[in-house]
């Protein structure tokens, strides 16, 4: 059995445009300011979570009855 190169992965892992999305949607989350200790962006975060959850067809509900809001998604 011969196994791709390093090199090969790295290509074929490059034109994976879902895995691709997957990171651009990662960068962004881990961009957003959040400080729970302050209370900052916790309700912008929380959003957007729950638009990405959306956008795989979950249906959300964002509690904000606690400090940091709570993302429940099914």
């Amino acid at each position: 059995m011969v196994f791709p190169s390093q090199e090969e992965q790295i290509e074929k892992f490059e034109k994976d445009h879902v895995a691709q999305h997957y990171f651009e949607v990662l960068r962004t989350l881990i961009s957003k300011k959040s400080v729970f200790a302050q209370q900052v962006g916790l309700k912008e975060v929380a959003r957007y979570l729950g638009e990405i959850f959306k956008c795989v067809g979950a249906e959300v509900e964002i509690d904000e009855s606690y400090t940091a809001p709570f993302v429940m998604a099914h």
